[in-house]
């Protein structure tokens, strides 16, 4: 079966972007605009796209390889043992803690195997001593076995979905249909442009210089044909 999370938005702040007017004014001409009122609003909105862009890819995590989950996991495991935890309570919890900065998309994975119980919630009531380390430990034990088990059985095949790339196209897409009102289709003939490709890939340049937008710009196409 798929992987069941291939990655994962952290959250943060806007992350500013350093591309100005001028940067922008190719990728605006490619829309062949003939107002300026309009030219404004096309680069005011690929402005504010690109800004989402940059932000989702300095916030998303994607997720390890699954020999290396399966590995993570483990680590967790073996600090996790009640007797070794209960001699060593600081070093379970740490190795739980810090699977959060080390693997951050099998984190959550295992904070939702453990729900509706959050994992900052099990290590406090440990520190505070409401619950036993042991008690805590093999609840721990059991998500994570039946987490293991759920990934070792998923295809890890693949290149992962690019979310970011794909959140750019689908709003330069919206963009593209509402300044241009042409499709997004390929022209026929011995050219073969594909002009709305070439307006995802100068965009997304701007941020990311070896930016596919070609690639992403026609599954959004396809995409958008079967919704139509």
């Amino acid at each position: 079966m798929p992987r069941a999370l291939d990655s994962l938005n952290q959250g943060g702040y806007v992350e500013p972007i350093d591309v100005t007017d001028a940067d922008l004014n190719p990728v605006v001409a490619l829309l062949k605009l003939t107002d300026q009122a309009a030219r404004d609003r096309a680069r005011e909105q690929i402005y504010g796209r690109l800004e989402d862009f940059k932000t989702a890819c300095a916030r998303t995590a994607k997720a390890k390889p699954i020999s290396d989950d399966l590995r993570d996991l483990e680590t967790v495991t073996t600090a996790m043992e009640p007797m070794r935890a209960i001699d060593q309570p600081d070093l379970a919890l740490d190795a739980l803690e810090s699977l959060r900065s080390k693997n951050f998309v099998l984190y959550r994975r295992l904070q939702w195997q453990l729900g509706p119980r959050r994992i900052p919630d099990l290590i406090r009531a440990v520190d505070q001593g409401a619950e036993s380390i042991e008690t805590v430990a093999r609840e721990v034990l059991a998500a994570i076995a039946a987490l293991s088990e759920v990934i070792a059985k998923e295809d890890g095949r693949g290149a992962p979905t690019d979310y970011a790339a794909r959140s750019l196209a689908v709003g330069l897409f919206r963009i593209w249909t509402s300044f241009t009102r042409r499709g997004t289709s390929r022209h026929n003939g011995t050219t073969g442009r594909f002009p709305f490709g070439e307006f995802v890939e100068a965009a997304g340049k701007l941020i990311e210089p070896d930016f596919k937008g070609r690639y992403v710009a026609r599954q959004i196409h396809e995409a958008s044909r079967e919704e139509s």
